[in-house]
């Protein structure tokens, strides 16, 4: 069976039926105009402050209420006590400590 040919483009191509229907510029699915083809770059992450004034490594070893009381005190906003082997999210929130707690004391120790 012979393809139907429509009038030509002024581009010379032929307008086979697969490309009828199809606007000037446009998708070839849907015939609305392309989308914008620039890239925008995304925006740079601000440098998280320490909100706290001591480290993550010098809760290891603590007890686990001592710890989460210590934590508040320097100025950590969220403390959240887990399973060594417990599955987390990814998401980094700034001013929050977590804490890997085994046997009620703090085995591992590390922010966001």
């Amino acid at each position: 069976m012979a393809k139907e040919l429509l009038p030509k483009r002024d581009d010379g191509r032929d307008r086979s039926v697969t490309n009828r229907g199809r606007r000037r510029g446009g998708t070839p699915t849907t015939g609305c105009p392309r989308p914008d083809r620039t890239v925008a770059a995304m925006a740079p992450e601000p440098e998280a402050p320490d909100t706290a004034g001591d480290e993550p490594e010098s809760y290891v070893g603590l007890s686990a209420d001592a710890a989460e009381r210590r934590a508040y005190e320097q100025g950590w906003s969220t403390v959240r006590r887990l399973a060594p082997d417990a599955i987390v999210t990814m998401e980094f929130l700034v001013g929050r400590l977590n804490l890997a707690v085994t046997d009620d004391t703090v085995v591992r120790c590390w922010k966001g």
